[in-house]
């Protein structure tokens, strides 16, 4: 079976414990559930290229697996606690987008040199550390309606 996109939407579903592996799964789509945190995604991480976990319950994020060819990740509205440095994204993410979440802290958006849009936007961030790496080649940054108590650096963004 040639699966290429998973898609499971307003199902209320709060865990997944296993993804079957699809050798030609893309897209993994699962929104609008229950979900409390991100499963494992270790049989699908190397061909995923979209992750969109929109408007679940998660609260934490835990190591993942290597993702190297992970182009979308889309975390909009859930209840996130902390979101840790994601050394296992691939660098070929073109677009992370965080908006309307409750993040004690953000550690760094700076590790995705092809990212061309990053929307964190109507979040409450404790502590919004170094933005001096998300300037290049940066196209689009969403900060709108956010409640930020520390920005540590905050660059001159130009093109």
């Amino acid at each position: 079976m040639n699966v290429t996109e998973i898609v499971i939407v307003n199902s209320y579903i709060p865990i997944i414990d296993y993804i079957e592996p699809f050798p030609e799964l893309r897209v993994f789509i699962f929104r609008r559930n229950s979900l409390t945190e991100i499963p494992k995604l270790s049989d699908i991480s190397m061909t995923l290229l979209k992750l969109m976990l929109s408007r679940n319950n998660i609260s934490k994020i835990d190591d993942q697996p290597v993702m190297a060819n992970l182009e979308k990740i889309m975390l909009d509205y859930n209840f996130q606690i902390e979101f840790p440095v994601l050394t296992n994204i691939s660098s070929s993410l073109m677009e992370l987008s965080i908006e309307e979440n409750q993040y004690i802290k953000i550690e760094d958006l700076g590790n995705f040199p092809k990212t061309k849009a990053q929307k964190v936007g109507r979040n409450s961030l404790a502590d919004f550390s170094d933005l001096s790496s998300i300037c290049s080649p940066l196209e689009e940054f969403y900060l709108t309606s956010s409640t930020i108590t520390s920005a540590h650096y905050v660059p001159k963004m130009v093109k």
